[in-house]
């Protein structure tokens, strides 16, 4: 039986372990956090020491936007955990937050591929989270 995590107006069907689910996604143009604000969220997910990793991979110019990874290289998700490598990995780590944080890497996604969000705001959220 699909399991419905909210009723937003576009959805798309994904599996989540063996029980396929049912988890939304945002409209373009429609989020309601901004780029910055996702990525908060989305950094507030993880310990400090994921945010070292992701530092670390700044500083070697292995952060790259268009991909989870390849050649060395990664997106913030991949450098934040490893195991997120895929668009599943992502969706089904982030739905045992809820479905706001889905739409909030969703939106990570989409604006760091996009070049909205960008590798300096990246650094500067991060070192923010890590000197609080």
């Amino acid at each position: 039986m699909p399991l419905l995590l909210s009723a937003p107006s576009v959805t798309r069907p994904v599996t989540v372990s063996s029980e396929p689910a049912v988890l939304p996604v945002a409209p373009l143009g429609r989020e309601r956090l901004s780029p910055s604000q996702a990525l908060d969220r989305i950094l507030d997910c993880f310990p400090p020491t994921a945010w070292a990793r992701l530092l670390r991979a700044i500083e070697a110019q292995t952060l790259a936007p268009g991909f989870y990874t390849r050649n060395g290289k990664g997106c913030v998700l991949y450098h934040l955990e490893p195991t997120l490598n895929d668009r599943e990995a992502r969706l089904r780590h982030f739905s045992r937050f809820g479905p706001d944080m889905v739409e909030a890497s969703e939106i990570l996604v989409r604006k760091f591929d996009a070049g909205v969000l960008t590798i300096d705001m990246v650094r500067q959220a991060t070192i923010a989270k890590l000197l609080r």
